[in-house]
């Protein structure tokens, strides 16, 4: 009669050790990204500026404002330690932005800000705390050609747009997402998936 409570008991422990755990923000910003370094680090981004800090498993996230970035959408993290951070936020023209931090966020680097007015910022990845990219909503040229617009960087500071005749042509209702691979997908054309 031991045994099958204690099987249950010990089930039942197994699945309270797995259970996701309630964690405090301790903001109302809306959070859009995250970035999980280790259980013990993780960065999160959001709405007027924001981004959060914790380095003790999310017993304490701590939030802060990146100065004169009230304005902007952090819609991605990427973290490499409790102290290096990037920052992406999303908006039409300028709102789109790339920031650095080596210091925990003390202090922000600005490194890159959209020129185009008609460009839009949608995701950032990175292969190693050099190695990334930022990918932004087809806009179109001159001529009303949809064009990707993608960002590149080899040292961790710099940024530099590839051309467009390098990349995929953009089609109407286009998607493009992923995190190791691209994909692309619409309505009108078949899937296809090819590695970054």
């Amino acid at each position: 009669m031991r045994w099958p409570i204690l099987l249950v008991l010990a089930a039942a422990v197994a699945g309270a050790q797995s259970a996701p755990r309630v964690q405090i923000s301790h903001t109302t910003e809306s959070l859009r990204g995250v970035s999980a370094i280790s259980r013990e680090v993780s960065w999160a981004s959001g709405t007027h500026g924001t981004y959060l800090r914790t380095t003790d498993g999310g017993r304490t996230w701590i939030p802060r404002q990146v100065p004169d970035a009230a304005t902007l959408d952090f819609r991605a993290v990427v973290a490499f330690s409790a102290d290096d951070a990037f920052l992406m936020s999303a908006g039409p023209g300028d709102q789109s932005r790339i920031y650095h931090t080596s210091d925990a966020g003390q202090h922000w680097q600005l490194q890159f800000t959209n020129t185009n007015p008609k460009g839009f910022f949608d995701s950032m990845v990175f292969w190693d705390a050099k190695h990334g990219a930022v990918l932004g909503d087809p806009v179109p040229d001159e001529s009303g050609k949809l064009e990707f617009e993608l960002l590149l960087t080899d040292d961790g500071q710099t940024w530099h747009a590839v051309p467009p005749a390098q990349l995929p042509p953009a089609l109407e209702g286009a998607v493009l997402q992923g995190r190791r691979r691209s994909t692309v997908a619409s309505s009108s054309m078949p899937l296809h998936t090819s590695p970054l």
